[in-house]
């Protein structure tokens, strides 16, 4: 500052033309600092039109392969709570969550949000599994009768035969394949005799 008011007193003409010249670098400045700001601003925007196409795009492939979801806003709403119960459980506060859904394609894409609803049925299962709620059924299966099996007679062996009682017992009590395989034997030559 102080050699431009040397420069004033000492040349007058040379210190106008160096403050012309400051003053044309400022506003050539100015200039690009307002282009950089309106491409920016056009970027941002052209950014956020893509991702909201994008998401778009992504929310219909998954509605397409979940029609259900669709179809039953009830689903829909339960799977979306379950998705988020996941997420919170996996340490992801709920600003997390909001900020990666808005503005993180890789996790508004259609196969996170498909790993995420299968992430969060699984777990649903699990957990209704270790609650108890499928034992019901479980009862269900063991109390259903066999498979009948074709060519194969309809007729079930009695355990009223006494050598297949003693059969029974000796591998009940020893555990042996060799008891099994002589059961087994015993049972089936029941069975011929009972169909001739």
């Amino acid at each position: 500052m102080e050699e431009l008011q040397a420069m004033q007193a000492q040349d007058p003409q040379k210190h106008a033309v160096i403050l012309g010249e400051t003053a044309q670098i400022d506003a050539q400045f100015a200039r690009a600092v307002q282009e950089f700001a309106a491409r920016q601003q056009q970027v941002q925007v052209a950014t956020q039109q893509y991702h909201e196409h994008f998401c778009k795009q992504q929310d219909l492939m998954f509605a397409a392969a979940n029609t259900e979801l669709v179809s039953d806003s009830a689903k829909h709403k339960q799977a979306t709570e379950d998705a988020l119960t996941y997420l919170r459980e996996n340490g992801l506060a709920d600003g997390q969550i909001t900020w990666l859904w808005h503005t993180q394609p890789w996790f508004r894409a259609a196969g996170t949000q498909q790993a995420l609803y299968d992430a969060s049925q699984f777990r649903k299962i699990k957990k209704s599994i270790a609650d108890g709620r499928l034992r019901a059924n479980e009862q269900k299966l063991r109390t259903m009768p066999p498979v009948q099996r074709p060519g194969a007679s309809g007729q079930v062996v009695s355990d009223d035969d006494s050598s297949l009682k003693q059969f029974n017992a000796r591998f009940t009590e020893s555990g042996s394949v060799r008891d099994a395989a002589r059961l087994v034997a015993e049972r089936r030559h029941l069975n011929r005799k009972r169909r001739a």
